[in-house]
Parts: C-alpha cells; structure tokens; sequence
C-alpha cells in the first residue's frame, strides 16, 4: 500500500490505484474466532481472539497480500440482526484498531452478516464496512 492513499471517497477514480498504487490487489480475510455474544462463544480469552487475529495478518501480509479484511466470521450461524449486541461490534472495532496499530497498515473491517447495524462504529470510520 502507498504511502501517501487518499481517505476512502475522495479517490482520483479507481481506488485500487489510490490505495495499492496499482489496478489488482490482494486482500487477505482474517475469520476471528467466536466473540462474546455469539452463539458458539465458549468463554475464550478474548487476548487469544486478538492474537489469532493478528497472527493471521501478519502471515497474509508476509505471504504477500497487499492488505487484510478483518471479519467476525467465526460467529456462525449468525444471530438475526435484532439479536446482535453491541459487544459485538464493541469487540470489532477494538480487535480491528489493535491489529492495524500493531501492523502500521490500512485495513478493513466488516461485521457479518451485514445488517444496518445501527450502534456499529468502527474506530475511524462509521458504517459496517470500514477502512481504517
């Protein structure tokens, strides 16, 4: 990823150039496991969820991915979009921000499924799907 990327939306047109300097990318998915308040959470340290995470970044980035998404996929079956707590996109947002300071890289954050979640903020960006 360059250097000097413009904030999402205020592209010069393709933002695959913008953001990577070039018209492919790769993006590795980071699935975490079960957070709290998911229906196969079983009360795992929540450091380990982290570190899971992170690790997982690091091997996409080094293995030649030019970003990562980072997605709470390991909450399957997914709750009905009434269901979901606000631990959810609290553990998002604080796994996501953890990760991206640790790596020094722009990265994505999606919270699935993706319902119009309104108590879901990232930690740069508001919406379900964020770049931060």
């Amino acid at each position: 990823m360059t250097g000097t990327a413009k904030p999402i939306g205020q592209t010069t047109g393709n933002a695959l150039i913008d953001l990577f300097g070039r018209d492919k990318a790769i993006i590795g998915v980071v699935h975490l496991a079960p957070l709290p308040g998911a229906p196969r959470y079983s009360g795992e340290d929540i450091e380990l969820v982290y570190q899971r995470g992170l690790d997982d970044a690091r091997g996409y980035l080094a293995g030649g991915c030019d970003a990562v998404i980072i997605e709470n996929h390991g909450d399957i079956p997914f709750s009905k979009p009434d269901d979901i707590g606000h631990e959810t996109s609290a553990y998002m947002s604080v796994i996501s921000d953890r990760i991206r300071r640790e790596l020094g890289r722009r990265l994505a954050s999606m919270s699935l499924p993706m319902p119009p979640f309104p108590h879901w903020r990232s930690p740069v960006l508001p919406g379900p799907v964020s770049c931060v």
